[in-house]
Parts: C-alpha cells; sequence; structure tokens
C-alpha cells in the first residue's frame, strides 16, 4: 500500500511539474518555443527514467524488431509535436481535457484494423468521451479570456494529435501480441 502511494504522489507531482513547466514554455507573448526541442528533450527524460526502472528492477530492455520500433516512435512523436503545437492555440487544461479521449482513436483504430471490444468497453469509452465534451463545453464561469484562447485551429490539432495516438496504440498492441 505504501509502495502505491509513492507511486501516486510520484505520478501526480510528475504531471504537475510537466503542466506547469509546458504551460511555461508555450504561453505568454511568445509562444514559438520550438516543440521539437522540447519533444527531444522530454524523450531522453523517458529514456533516461525508463533506462533507470529497468536497471533497478534488473530487466532488459525489450527485443522489439527496428521497424515495429520506429512506426510506433514516428507515429508517437507526431502525436506529442500537434499536441505541443496545439498550445499556441488552446490553453493546457483544454489540451488535457482534449487528451483525455485517447481512448476512442485507440479503439476507433483498433476496430478499422478488425479488432473487437465488448460493448462494455465501447459504452465505458463512450461515456468517458461525453462527460470530457460536456465537460470542455458547458464549464460555468469560464472568463472570457479562456474562452478566447481556444481555437479551432487548435482544436483541428489536437484532433490530429489524437488519430496519431490512436495509430500508436494499435502499433504497440500489434507489438505486444
Amino acid at each position: 500500500a505504501a509502495r502505491m502511494a509513492l507511486c501516486a504522489i510520484g505520478i501526480t507531482v510528475s504531471f504537475l511539474f510537466y503542466g506547469y513547466v509546458l504551460e511555461s514554455i508555450t504561453s505568454g507573448s511568445d509562444k514559438h518555443f520550438p516543440e521539437v526541442i522540447g519533444i527531444l528533450l522530454n524523450s531522453v527524460v523517458y529514456v533516461g527514467v525508463s533506462r533507470l526502472a529497468l536497471w533497478l528492477q534488473g530487466q532488459p530492455p525489450a527485443r522489439v524488431h527496428a521497424r515495429q520500433f520506429m512506426a510506433i516512435a514516428a507515429s508517437s512523436k507526431l502525436a506529442t509535436f500537434l499536441t505541443w503545437r496545439a498550445l499556441r492555440y488552446v490553453n493546457f487544461p483544454t489540451q488535457v481535457l482534449a487528451k483525455s479521449c485517447k481512448a476512442l482513436p485507440i479503439m476507433a483504430v483498433n476496430r478499422c484494423a478488425g479488432k473487437r471490444h465488448s460493448w462494455m468497453q465501447y459504452t465505458q469509452v463512450s461515456l468517458i468521451t461525453a462527460g470530457v465534451v460536456m465537460f470542455m463545453l458547458y464549464r460555468e464561469g469560464m472568463e472570457e479570456k479562456d474562452a478566447q484562447a481556444n481555437t479551432m485551429q487548435g482544436a483541428a490539432l489536437l484532433f490530429c494529435a489524437l488519430g496519431f495516438d490512436g495509430l500508436t496504440g494499435h502499433l504497440e498492441d500489434a507489438v505486444i501480441k
């Protein structure tokens, strides 16, 4: 139980710090922080933390065919790039809420590839997505400044990012099998 609590605290602190840094470098008068540099730094941190976790647990890195790895990496990084670029046109809470719908495109891509999900899974994802959409559209007390910060261009970038997230999930499922 203590280990689970420590993990939960670590994840929460990490996401708060990540959100703060991301909002800081992509907002303000100059919203032109080079996303590619941010994604590169982000990836270096991910690889370092992953390697450290594997080393601490005494596990070797997984063996994945280079072609599969490159497809997953390209799809994932395109999704990340579009998400970061969207922050020029939407605020961070909107971006986080939109990315909360990630399960929907993953299920859609899997369905197009022939994978079937149970009606319960479809229902759960639909309810989560509907809740997020209702929250985004009907937030009471949303300041005019926040409403103006969210543009259609940002929404379009987030929509494309979700498409790449769906592809990434499908490609990862294929490697896991």
